[in-house]
């Protein structure tokens, strides 16, 4: 009978530990669960430019700034209010008084198997200059799209969507360049741009 009483007694002990690890359980868990899936997602830059912004943020525009990139620009590197920043004051200690004819070339590499252009050199003039339409010049518009290109259309704001084909040399300055392939399917030449950076918003262009 004692015996009895006391392993009923240790039963009902075990039952109500069970239960208040159950309710414990219960409580913590899901916090747990929770924390661990937001550990587990991937963190990501976030800045405070919003949808509506038609140019990026100085804390955007900042985050390219690496002290790698910092040590190739210099010292004097002032934000413009526009969504870049403005160099040395915007002057130059390029020599342009050389005995050279006009030319223009690209440097590239190879990523994931597709050609990426990186540097590009040239010496232009008046006669490179090119005014006539694209069309008109036998280099307009294709279907064909540089390495890393995500489009995304649809987009709220004074630009509609994300990238465009970027030129390093403009068909406008490098057209009339007898041999260069100045048009917008040249993997050479044509790297993925954001769509405000390629276009340049007017107002922007006129006052900065």
């Amino acid at each position: 009978m004692f015996k009895k009483k006391i392993k009923k007694q240790t039963t009902n002990l075990l039952s109500i530990l069970l239960a208040g690890l159950v309710l414990v359980g219960g409580y913590y868990f899901p916090q747990l669960s929770e924390n661990l899936s937001q550990a587990d997602q991937a963190t990501y830059y976030t800045n405070d430019s919003k949808a509506s912004q038609d140019t990026p943020s100085q804390e955007l525009s900042s985050s390219v700034l690496t002290d790698e990139v910092k040590s190739q620009l210099g010292q004097e590197i002032e934000w413009n209010q526009a969504g870049a920043f403005t160099i040395n004051g915007n002057k130059t200690n390029l020599k342009a008084d050389v005995a050279s004819l006009p030319y223009a070339n690209n440097q590239t590499k190879k990523v994931n198997g597709q050609l990426i252009p990186t540097v590009a050199n040239a010496l232009l003039a008046k006669s490179t200059r090119q005014y006539k339409d694209r069309e008109q010049t036998g280099q307009g518009r294709t279907d064909w799209r540089p390495a890393g290109w995500h489009q995304v259309q649809g987009l709220p704001g004074e630009y509609d969507h994300a990238v465009d084909r970027g030129h390093l040399l403009g068909y406008a300055i490098t057209g009339g360049l007898s041999g260069f392939d100045a048009s917008s399917s040249n993997p050479e030449n044509i790297a993925v741009q954001t769509a405000w950076s390629n276009q340049a918003d007017d107002k922007w262009s006129d006052e900065h």
